[in-house]
C-alpha cells in the first residue's frame, strides 16, 4: 500500500433476497479502507509469449467489473486497476539487462492469438 490508510470494520444486516427483508439474527461484517487508498503490486511472468502478457493486461482491465470494491449504494467505492509499466529482464552477454516495454505490442498479440485458436465447433 502507498501511504497510510485506516482499516474500518462495517457491520450490516443480512438481507434475504427472495423476501427482500432482514434475515433474522444475521449480521455481515466487512473491513474497508479509506477512499483514495492506493495499493501497489507486482506480477511476474517468466518467459511469457507476447499474447500471454496481452491476456494478463486484458484480465487486469476487467477487475473493475468483478465486484471488487463494489456496494457503492452501501457507501463503498470501486476498484480501478492501472498498469504503470512493464519491465522486461533479459540475459545478454552474461548480464541481466532491464528495459521498460510498451503495452501496445502485447495488446495486439492477444487478439491475434485468439483468432488463430480453433473454435469449439471446429474441435473433434
Amino acid at each position: 500500500m502507498l501511504g497510510e490508510a485506516t482499516l474500518t470494520e462495517r457491520t450490516h444486516v443480512a438481507i434475504t433476497r427472495d423476501t427482500r427483508s432482514q434475515a433474522g439474527g444475521k449480521l455481515m461484517s466487512s473491513e474497508t479502507v479509506d477512499a483514495g487508498a492506493k495499493f501497489v503490486g507486482t506480477i511476474r511472468l517468466i518467459n511469457p509469449e507476447a499474447w500471454q502478457v496481452g491476456a494478463m493486461l486484458r484480465a487486469l482491465e476487467t477487475m473493475q467489473y468483478l465486484g471488487v470494491g463494489s456496494k457503492k449504494t452501501a457507501g463503498y467505492g470501486e476498484l480501478d486497476v492501472r498498469v504503470i509499466e512493464i519491465r522486461a529482464r533479459k540475459m545478454e552477454k552474461g548480464e541481466w539487462k532491464q528495459s521498460v516495454v510498451e503495452q501496445t505490442g502485447f495488446l495486439q498479440a492477444f487478439p491475434a492469438q485468439i483468432a488463430q485458436m480453433p473454435r469449439r465447433s471446429e474441435k473433434k
